[in-house]
């Protein structure tokens, strides 16, 4: 077996499991940056988090960006709003507080 084979089978057997811990870290860590905008600040943690949590329920993975999301929040009155009305899914935490459509938050309605 070549140099070239033997490492393309290592990469497919452990090279998920590596992304998946890579992406696990830059998300427990991952907070949003000054001017970035809270919904490009919000597509970043969705795709760490779809790559952190590989193969977990739906559910959970709601719970988990919602998380990582308010955990990482520079805005501290925002961050309030957010963990002091709850919702279930990730597209109704960032849901507009005034006119409930999503992309986008109330200073920007």
């Amino acid at each position: 077996m070549e140099f070239a084979a033997i490492m393309d089978a290592l990469e497919r057997i452990y090279g998920s499991k590596h992304v998946k811990e890579v992406s696990h870290l830059e998300l427990s860590s991952h907070c949003q940056k000054l001017n970035e905008r809270s919904q490009d600040y919000a597509t970043e943690i969705e795709r760490l988090a779809k790559l952190a949590y590989i193969g977990v329920p739906d559910d959970v993975l709601e719970r988990l960006k919602i998380g990582a999301f308010v955990k990482g929040l520079r805005d501290a009155e925002l961050k309030n709003a957010v963990w002091t009305s709850p919702k279930t899914t990730f597209t109704d935490t960032l849901a507009c507080y005034a006119c409930q459509k999503p992309g986008h938050f109330e200073r920007e309605c």
